[in-house]
């Protein structure tokens, strides 16, 4: 008995010897670190993020909309271009699991639109509160019209209403303006072209799954006018594409 307590007493210092080595012995995870969090820049643009804490080699790079931007891994670095004019959010995933992000806000030039409330499924209410201008013109349907001034220009913008649920359904921007080729420019750096084009009498651009948008010149006293809709139907509903 005493031989054997005399065995245990001297394998035990080399049990937590073996236990301790083994936890020291694990190499530590790297991480994944940026060194900005949030970063605005211009549609067309683009910039550069270094990486840290980990070989960018072994990483993948990817983002919440690929309309907005274009990330690649590029000379070690997270390269992001500026596509559309959004925010979205970037990410740096490693191998391991570790993830980093940085939020992108990507800014317009051109300013030639002024700035129609465009979030579809609003109240009046909602719409009237985050609106720049004041109410124009109010109609019995519960439609009403903004006037806004903006970049010098003074925008009419046509809130319509689903007759249902009062919801916001579209929009129309309507100017007497000769900027149309700077709106045109201020468009694409927001939305794409449609192909194909659902008729040649206007501009039609979308947002992918988001909203088509079309932009035509106007008669009489000259200026444009942008239509915004979340479907070509719902367009149809209120401007009458063809």
């Amino acid at each position: 008995m005493k031989k054997l307590l005399l065995l245990l007493a001297l394998l035990m210092p080399v049990c937590f010897s073996s236990c301790g080595s083994d936890e020291k012995d694990e190499p530590a995870k790297e991480s994944v670190m940026l060194d900005k969090d949030n970063v605005s820049i211009k549609v067309g643009d683009e910039v550069n993020i270094q990486i840290s804490g980990c070989n960018p080699e072994d990483c993948t790079v990817y983002t919440d909309d690929e309309f907005v931007v274009d990330p690649i891994i590029y000379r070690q670095k997270l390269n992001v271009s500026g596509l559309h004019v959004g925010t979205t959010s970037v990410y740096v995933k490693h191998h391991n699991g570790n993830i980093g992000r940085c939020v992108v806000n990507v800014e317009a030039k051109t300013f030639y639109l002024g700035n129609p409330v465009l979030d579809f499924g609003l109240s009046r209410d909602e719409v009237l509160s985050k609106m720049n201008g004041t109410v124009h013109l109010e109609y019995e349907s519960g439609n009403f019209e903004e006037e806004e001034r903006a970049s010098g220009i003074i925008f009419y913008h046509n809130y319509c209403f689903n007759s249902s649920n009062g919801k916001l359904e579209s929009v129309s921007t309507s100017t007497y303006s000769e900027k149309y080729p700077e709106a045109l420019v201020s468009l694409t750096e927001r939305y794409r072209s449609m192909n194909p084009q659902p008729n040649k009498s206007r501009v039609w651009l979308e947002y992918p799954g988001k909203m088509v948008v079309n932009l035509r010149k106007k008669g009489g006293n000259g200026g444009y006018q942008v239509c915004y809709a979340p479907t070509l139907d719902i367009m149809d509903l209120y401007w009458q594409i063809d």
